[in-house]
């Protein structure tokens, strides 16, 4: 009788010691994963359950864990950790270019805007004729007040039209209203 449960410890103990067990998880949370996929190079497959947990009772030298939105990693059996890390796949736009409805009048709108920027304030260069005053103090200070003089007197001059309260909309119905008067100036 001794013999056969001696038997009986050694077999389950060695069917126990053949199977590896180990668990998935993000590297950025350290929350386990579901679903991921476990190929071992013997071409044996195994997928974790909803707690991260897999086990393989085939023998393997290597494995290769993957999930979709992770970068795949591959394990040694010599080394298998309790819990392996999959680092997420980095998503990222490169640049976004953004186009309205209406295009024709682009080159019109960005010489308004550079007209306007000049206007308001905006430094100026020596071919542009100011050489000197960037070391003047008073120079920034009367740019500052012509702004704000510009400001109230534009104010004025807006009060009969409507304006929608955001700048680039107020600045193309601008642009549209100065064409319509410069079209109809010119038949």
């Amino acid at each position: 009788m001794r013999t056969v449960l001696l038997f009986i410890f050694s077999f389950v103990a060695l069917t126990g010691w053949g199977q590896r067990t180990c668990v998935v998880a993000s590297m950025e949370d350290h929350i386990p994963l579901r679903d991921a996929i476990i190929h071992t190079n013997t071409n044996h497959w195994a997928r974790t359950d909803y707690r991260g947990y897999w086990a393989m009772k085939y023998s393997f030298d290597s494995a290769v864990v993957s999930k979709p939105g992770y970068i795949k990693t591959t394990v040694y059996l010599n080394s298998l950790p309790d819990t392996i890390f999959l680092l997420p796949q980095a998503r990222q736009l490169h640049e976004v270019t953004i186009w309205g409805q209406d295009q024709q009048h682009l080159k019109a709108m960005e010489e308004s805007a550079r007209q306007t920027a000049s206007e308001n304030g905006a430094p100026r260069g020596i071919l542009n004729g100011d050489f000197l005053g960037w070391m003047d103090r008073r120079s920034a200070r009367d740019r500052k007040h012509r702004k704000e003089a510009q400001k109230i007197l534009q104010n004025y001059d807006n009060a009969d039209k409507k304006t929608t309260g955001d700048p680039i909309m107020d600045a193309y119905l601008k642009q549209k209203q100065e064409e319509e008067e410069q079209r109809l100036s010119g038949n």
